[in-house]
């Protein structure tokens, strides 16, 4: 009788053998997970440690720039190339003057040499040419042309002009001469003055 008693207690059902069985097997392969996804934040954090801060690391197959990014790179662009843009003309505009600058002075110079040489002012600024003063008339840099130049004449003084009707065949009274010269620029200047008055 107790021998009965102990086979029955050892029989075990071949259905509940068979959910234990599941259920080992689904135990089993729960451990394996949780130990893949441990040594997986492992590795992550060794990576990490070799000089990557959190967050910092771009997901894989993320490459390339964001719209906004795109955006403010063109901005910025475009700021530097229109401070470039104003600095040149800028810088070209002060150039043009100093050259302005510098033929007048240089034209002033050989007006006043021509008068000590032959006594007299000349009566255009090809007298200057003519004379061997200077090779050629030189271009206004304002108004990049050559004969745009205005020349200022000397007062002839009221006793020095003849009071009698001129005489036929007699010969004309020269004009008055070139005293100074002058650009025949009509703008401004950088300094606000304008280019006809320097």
């Amino acid at each position: 009788m107790k021998t009965s008693l102990r086979r029955y207690d050892a029989f075990v059902p071949p259905a509940a053998d068979a959910q234990m069985e599941t259920e080992n097997r689904r135990i089993g392969e729960t451990g394996k997970r949780r130990d893949g996804e441990a040594e997986t934040r492992r590795g992550g954090e060794g990576e990490m440690g070799e000089g990557r801060r959190p967050g910092c690391a771009r997901r894989a197959g993320a490459a390339g720039f964001t719209l906004i990014e795109l955006l403010v790179v063109v901005s910025l662009i475009g700021i530097l190339a229109g401070i470039a843009v104003g600095q040149y003309r800028y810088a070209t505009l002060k150039a043009k003057e100093a050259v302005l600058r510098e033929d007048l002075y240089q034209l002033r110079h050989l007006i006043d040499q021509y008068y000590a040489d032959k006594k007299k002012y000349p009566q255009s600024l090809e007298n200057l040419v003519e004379g061997g003063y200077i090779k050629k008339i030189p271009t206004d840099p304002i108004t990049e042309s050559s004969a745009t130049w205005v020349v200022v004449r000397e007062e002839i003084k009221p006793e020095d002009q003849e009071t009698t009707a001129p005489v036929e065949g007699a010969e004309t009274p020269p004009e008055p001469g070139i005293i100074d010269v002058k650009s025949g620029a009509e703008k401004l200047a950088i300094d606000g003055t304008p280019y006809n008055e320097w």
